[in-house]
């Protein structure tokens, strides 16, 4: 807890690329920011989370600054089933995670 960032969020600017847009493809994105990012290695959390969630090559993830990122889904099935694993915190790996 010690490291953790719990100041105020400062708004995110997402490029107008077609990178960063799901919603045309069909599919859906997910914002996110990293708790303690001095000891959580982003790299390793955007490779390993479509695995954990079972989407594989059908989400990609990308980071947008030191300590937020974005995951792009292809289909909205996918998406849902991430937002549907249930609400409250709860830890996936080392990556502490809540939902909604």
């Amino acid at each position: 807890m010690q490291g953790m960032l719990l100041e105020e969020d400062k708004p995110i600017v997402i490029p107008e690329d077609a990178t960063y847009c799901a919603m045309e493809r069909g599919g859906g994105s997910l914002l996110g920011r990293l708790l303690n990012p001095e000891c959580q290695n982003m790299a390793h959390m955007l490779r390993m989370m479509p695995k954990i969630w079972k989407v594989y090559e059908r989400a990609r993830g990308m980071v947008l600054t030191k300590d937020r990122f974005q995951f792009v889904f292809d289909l909205e099935t996918d998406i849902q089933t991430v937002l549907n694993r249930g609400s409250g915190p709860s830890m996936i790996g080392e990556w502490p995670w809540r939902d909604g």
